[in-house]
């Protein structure tokens, strides 16, 4: 799966850091962040911020979910045109969680500090579901403007809340879901209007030049998130998680964000979220990426490598 070069790449970097590169046994034990992209982007999106946690002394790797990066299956324009079936429709979620799930095994197989994983808008429904299957390998769940779906709320259904009412992200689809297999949006329209809504739901702080260059990366064709993401508070709801507001979001509004936040916490009383906010547009790891780093590495300086007896499946 398209994440295995993720972990070859970070295990090369570990078997350096042996011989004096990147401070050996002080870089093994710090905090690892495993960061998750959200729809129609890629592991690309993080440079920012990996390099920005770097300088705080913080260890990241990201993790390119199936249908992205070097796999993605693009539509032609025509297919766009004519409303094809997308050609990420065969692609499988629950192949796609064991596959992140067997990744993140090897990586806490050789790293010795605590493992918190980041993921943002659409990528919050593969942090739940990876602190479902398992939760004895991470230590932190966080949460970046993204979907932290409370029980039996899907993604698509979420995006339509009334708290969402005013977002820009659905007004982007170029045809319903059910029908193309995929979320499909046109990043390469020759619609200029088009292309500045884009900018405007994903970028609003970038400079046209950069939303372009950012926009000539994603992917039109998103595969299609579960119905539902099942969590139990015994799993799931053991790992400690946090929640970062996108204060002047306008793919997911920090209305239905503080939403997920207080329905998930009314469903799991046994464990609040912790909630800290970012001034910033939807990708703060682009246009935050400094002030993103050091709410992390803040995170990080309070998450303990835990001894979970909980069995993986």
């Amino acid at each position: 799966m398209a994440c295995v070069h993720v972990v070859l790449s970070f295990r090369a970097a570990m078997v350096e850091g042996k011989t004096g590169v990147e401070g050996s046994v002080k870089a093994q034990e710090a905090p690892l962040f495993l960061l998750v992209h959200g729809a129609w982007h890629g592991a690309w999106c993080f440079g920012p911020l990996q390099l920005a946690l770097a300088r705080l002394g913080g260890l990241s790797c990201p993790l390119e979910l199936p249908g992205h990066g070097i796999d993605a299956r693009i539509p032609s324009s025509a297919e766009i045109a004519e409303g094809a079936v997308s050609r990420a429709a065969g692609i499988d979620w629950h192949e796609a969680v064991a596959s992140l799930a067997e990744a993140i095994a090897d990586i806490r197989s050789f790293h010795r500090g605590p493992t918190i994983i980041v993921g943002h808008s659409a990528g919050g429904a593969m942090v739940s579901a990876l602190g479902e299957r398992c939760p004895d390998l991470l230590d932190h769940l966080v949460y970046l403007c993204a979907f932290l779906l409370p029980p039996d709320l899907s993604t698509i259904a979420a995006s339509m809340l009334p708290e969402n009412g005013e977002a820009l992200a659905p007004t982007l689809l170029k045809g319903p879901p059910d029908v193309l297999k995929a979320l499909r949006i046109d990043p390469r329209s020759s619609d200029a209007e088009y292309r500045d809504l884009i900018k405007q739901t994903f970028y609003g702080d970038m400079t046209d030049s950069q939303a372009t260059a950012a926009m000539w990366q994603i992917v039109p064709d998103e595969p299609l998130p579960p119905d539902v993401i099942t969590t139990t508070a015994r799993r799931w709801g053991s790992v400690p998680r946090t929640f970062i507001v996108a204060e002047r979001d306008q793919a997911i509004r920090p209305a239905l964000q503080r939403r997920f936040i207080t329905e998930t916490d009314a469903a799991f009383p046994e464990r609040q979220t912790n909630v800290l906010s970012i001034d910033s547009d939807h990708s703060p790891f682009f246009t935050a990426a400094e002030a993103l780093a050091e709410l992390l590495v803040g995170i990080g300086r309070n998450t303990p490598r835990r001894d979970s007896e909980i069995a993986p499946t």
